[in-house]
């Protein structure tokens, strides 16, 4: 794995149209993340909403499952999309991040890499986590830059 750069911040609140799920078990999450973007985005399409990025996904893990969100930034209030809601993210004291670089697929490591680097500082993780997607060529996945955000105390 690259050289990871860690950097402790604040984290802004953000509205998302957004589409959220619950699954058992985390290793669910690879196959049910990439279909819900799509499903929101068409739907956002169909509605004349047009996306505005970069795009968010969350994730709030307990002894029984993870809840899961899938958005996009928005100013409006509601948007016409079946199975989709429009809410607040809301911010954060403290995260600490890292830039994750490249495809979904070694995702994981990364974000095992930041819960180490968390642990290591002392701080405590909570709440939902963030994948903020900064660039996402859908032509080359290896290309994907994406921001993990852990809040932490």
């Amino acid at each position: 794995m690259p050289e990871l750069e860690y950097v402790t911040k604040e984290l802004p609140g953000v509205r998302l149209a957004q589409v959220t799920g619950r699954v058992a078990d985390v290793g669910e999450l690879g196959a049910t993340i990439g279909p819900a973007f799509d499903r929101l985005l068409r739907g956002l399409s169909a509605a004349g909403v047009q996306p505005r990025t970069p795009s968010v996904a969350w994730y709030d893990g307990d002894a029984q499952g993870t809840t899961w969100g899938v958005g996009v930034p928005t100013t409006l209030d509601a948007v016409d999309v079946e199975g989709a809601e429009v809410a607040d993210l809301p911010g954060v004291a403290q995260a600490v991040t890292v830039i994750h670089r490249g495809s979904m697929a070694t995702i994981g490591d990364t974000w095992q890499a930041l819960a180490t680097q968390v642990d290591a500082t002392g701080l405590t993780a909570y709440g939902p986590c963030r994948e903020v997607y900064l660039e996402t060529p859908m032509d080359d996945a290896d290309a994907w830059v994406t921001e993990l955000q852990q809040p932490v105390r």
